[in-house]
């Protein structure tokens, strides 16, 4: 029962699996909430929730839930495509998520969420800003210029750049608006700081 899906290949995201076959209203057992068709989502759209870095950057919406975060059933899971790392969709929900938070006014939650993202970024940096590989010599110039699709370089170099166009206009870093010690010499600008309202 642990491992399955409805017909569309879907799992619970926020639910407990003891009140998924049920009918009516009645309750389900354990921590999470009986859950209905609004709360199941595809194993593709989810995170594995073994990997510390998704926890401490995702919510708890972002995983499986109840007997779908069990050993066995993350196996299966991951076979029909449970995400292990983040792409940058997943980063740029992660920094919407952090936008949101703060808006709420949980902006201790808020700032060390945006420190882990920008951590997990720095630890994967050359994952998500991959540098075009120059061929070397003229054999290397050759197979270059006959085998690579130039296209579809150019297509991943332009969702590269709308992604990180729109992750620099979600509010998601977190400034200090005063200085550590009030007599510090220079001016602390708290305008330029926080940016347009």
């Amino acid at each position: 029962a642990a491992t399955a899906t409805n017909a569309d290949g879907a799992t619970n995201a926020d639910g407990d699996g003891n009140g998924g076959s049920g009918g009516g209203g009645g309750g389900g057992g354990g921590d999470d909430p009986m859950f209905d068709a609004a709360s199941l989502r595809s194993p593709q759209s989810l995170f594995d929730p073994q990997e510390p870095e998704l926890v401490s950057l995702l919510d708890v919406a972002s995983f499986p839930a109840g007997p779908f975060k069990t050993t066995t059933a993350l196996v299966v899971l991951r076979s029909l495509g449970l995400q292990s790392t983040l792409s940058w969709a997943g980063l740029i929900t992660c920094a919407q998520t952090i936008e949101d938070a703060a808006e709420r006014g949980d902006v201790a939650a808020a700032a060390a969420r945006g420190h882990q993202m920008l951590s997990f970024m720095d630890v994967h940096h050359t994952r998500l800003f991959p540098q075009p590989k120059k061929p070397t010599g003229f054999l290397g110039s050759v197979a270059s210029a006959l085998f690579s699709d130039k296209e579809a370089a150019e297509r991943e170099a332009a969702e590269l750049a709308m992604s990180v166009e729109t992750l620099k206009a979600i509010h998601w870093c977190p400034v200090r608006p005063a200085p550590l010690r009030t007599e510090l010499y220079l001016p602390w600008k708290k305008a330029r700081l926080t940016g347009p309202a």
